[in-house]
This record gives C-alpha cells, sequence and structure tokens, in this order.
C-alpha cells in the first residue's frame, strides 16, 4: 500500500527498533499527525472548491450580461455579431476569459 500514512508508519516502527523508546507513544503521534493532516486536507479541499466555484461565476458573467442586455433591449447586440469589429471584440473576451479561467485554475490548484 504506497501511501504517506503507511511510509510514515513503516519509518517511525523502524526508528523505535533500531533506537528503542515508547512504541505506544509513537503511534499516538502518528495517529494525531494523520488526523491533523486529513483536516487540513478537508479544509483546503473545501477552499478550493470556494475558488472554482468563483471561476465558474466570473466566466459566466459576461455570457449573463449579454443575455440580461438582449433580454432587456432586443436588437442592441446586433452589431456585435454582424460587424468584424464585433466579432472581434468577442474573440478578444473569449480569449481574456480562457486566459483568466486558467489562472484561476492554477492558483486553486494546492497539493498537499
Amino acid at each position: 500500500m504506497p501511501t504517506q500514512d503507511v511510509d510514515l508508519i513503516v519509518t517511525a516502527v523502524s526508528i523505535v527498533n533500531d533506537v528503542g523508546g515508547n512504541l505506544t507513544e509513537v503511534f499516538d503521534n502518528l495517529a494525531h499527525t494523520m488526523r491533523e493532516r486529513h483536516r487540513i486536507e478537508g479544509k483546503i479541499k473545501a477552499l478550493t472548491a470556494q475558488g472554482k466555484m468563483q471561476a465558474w461565476v466570473v466566466c459566466s458573467l459576461p455570457l449573463g450580461i449579454a443575455a440580461a442586455i438582449n433580454f432587456m433591449m432586443p436588437g442592441s447586440l446586433e452589431k456585435m455579431v454582424t460587424t468584424p469589429i464585433g466579432w472581434l471584440i468577442i474573440g478578444v473576451v473569449a480569449v481574456l476569459e480562457i486566459i483568466g479561467a486558467l489562472v484561476i485554475r492554477k492558483i486553486v490548484a494546492i497539493e498537499v
């Protein structure tokens, strides 16, 4: 079982075997360390989930605003999709959205 917990236990037992000492105290300390590590991993997962949700909201905002404007004032975005300048603006916005999503993804990716 190649996990960090098993590696930690095997190392601790081999050190206690070589040096001597109180094995129950070593196991108590290991159990406390493992519980704390799992607790911190849970907190990190919760915080990164919040960051991922923020990324989804921020990335969907331009589409939502465009839909709302089109609903409230039909035809106001017509030039945006019929002229070359409008297509250029849409392309720039799409590229910036992708870059923003990748940056947020990089920020939120935390390994423990």
